[in-house]
């Protein structure tokens, strides 16, 4: 064996090992989110549960009728979710293609942010919203909540995550192609769980 060929075999292996720090990088990002996302809910729970529990109950108006166990109400929930991910799976997309070229002026590196920026806005805004309305359901339901919201909840909540921790990564640095798409199919996957979870584990 001569040594162009171990250095041809060296290099062989390094984008498989660069790709599986970035699908590591990935969940490590969606673990964080998941962190934040559950800490912010945890936090307006509190705050609604202490000073605006009545008024929370009249605005939100939840009665808690459960979910027909059937497989139609699955779909309907898998579609909803998948909706939401692919909207960031689409951010994602956005922010690994739409970058400056190297050397770019300050206005043709100001065009190409704009767009991220956009998706940025659009993600945060409904972050904030599942967060508002997650948290205020909580405080003022409690316990109730908590048990529609369970063992589904937690599930769904890593998938969304995981979604949006590929994004998070896609506004660093390009993405390689196999990670990412890892990470969208095991998003997918947990919303699939989450949405069989939510409809046939037992209340």
């Amino acid at each position: 064996m001569t040594v162009g060929t171990v250095r041809a075999a060296a290099g062989a292996t390094r984008p498989s090992r660069r790709c599986a720090g970035d699908a590591a990088g990935t969940l490590r990002t969606a673990a964080l989110v998941a962190t934040a996302v559950a800490g912010l809910v945890a936090l307006v729970a509190v705050v609604v549960a202490l000073v605006a529990r009545d008024a929370a109950r009249d605005a939100l108006g939840l009665t808690f009728p459960g979910v027909p166990r059937t497989l139609g109400s699955a779909a309907d929930v898998l579609a909803a979710n998948a909706r939401l991910l692919g909207v960031v799976l689409v951010a994602s997309a956005v922010a690994h293609v739409v970058r400056a070229p190297e050397g770019a002026g300050r206005l043709v590196r100001l065009a190409h942010r704009v767009p991220v920026a956009i998706c940025d806005a659009v993600l945060a805004g409904s972050c904030l919203v599942h967060v508002l309305l997650v948290g205020a359901a909580l405080g003022a339901y409690g316990g109730r909540t908590v048990a529609a919201i369970l063992p589904h909840g937690p599930v769904e909540l890593a998938g969304f995550a995981v979604g949006l921790g590929l994004y998070l990564d896609a506004r660093r640095r390009r993405l390689r192609p196999w990670p990412a798409v890892t990470a969208a199919a095991l998003a997918l996957a947990l919303l699939t769980l989450a949405a069989a979870l939510e409809v046939f584990a037992p209340s």
